[in-house]
């Protein structure tokens, strides 16, 4: 069974930096290093370094933050189809 999870409202999407929604009344963001800094919030140490890593090996990744917090990153894998 997949999980319940909240609606996300007002949903904006910023263009090269990321989006910004409202969840259970509070702002979620996710997106680049940009998108927070523009809203004061400071990314741990350890998750900037990994989404620098990422970064310098090609990898798309994205940093999660819960209003004035930074939680984590995520990477993104994809794989090529056949076709392309």
């Amino acid at each position: 069974q997949g999980e319940n999870w909240p609606p996300a409202h007002d949903l904006q999407t910023l263009r090269g930096r990321g989006v910004v929604a409202q969840v259970e009344g509070q702002t979620i963001r996710l997106g680049n290093a940009a998108l927070l800094q523009e809203a004061g919030i400071e990314v741990p140490r350890l998750v900037a370094d990994q989404v620098e890593k990422w970064g310098s090996e090609g990898r798309p990744s994205a940093i999660l933050a819960r209003e004035q917090q930074g939680l984590g990153a995520l990477e993104f894998a994809y794989e090529v189809g056949a076709g392309a």
